[in-house]
């Protein structure tokens, strides 16, 4: 369904480039996957907001010095952007084209 979804969406100005751009270098397909994560990653940020909201409003609220309510929020950003393992150094040394005498 999301990808029928990014079919659609390719052709609105907001994904329009993106998707150009994409299937220029890469290939349609992957161009139209490319788009549909992206509306994805909206609609995960829009539902986590919401989310975020709901429990706002029933989080126990604090009284200040002057007797007015405030109430206390804990928003926990979701996170953003692609998480990517650390590079591993070389665990080889480079070939210098003869054998170690010792190891």
């Amino acid at each position: 369904m999301l990808g029928q979804a990014a079919h659609i969406a390719k052709r609105h100005p907001e994904f329009a480039s993106t998707y150009q751009n994409i299937a220029a270098r890469r290939g349609k397909k992957i161009a139209t996957v490319a788009v549909a994560r992206k509306l994805f990653t909206r609609a995960y940020h829009l539902l986590a907001d919401a989310e975020a909201d709901t429990t706002a409003d029933t989080a126990s609220s604090e009284t200040t010095e002057n007797g007015t309510c405030v109430a206390r929020t804990s928003r926990a950003r979701p996170q953003t952007g692609r998480v990517t393992k650390p590079r591993v150094p070389l665990r080889h040394e480079p070939a210098t084209g003869r054998a170690r005498a010792s190891d």
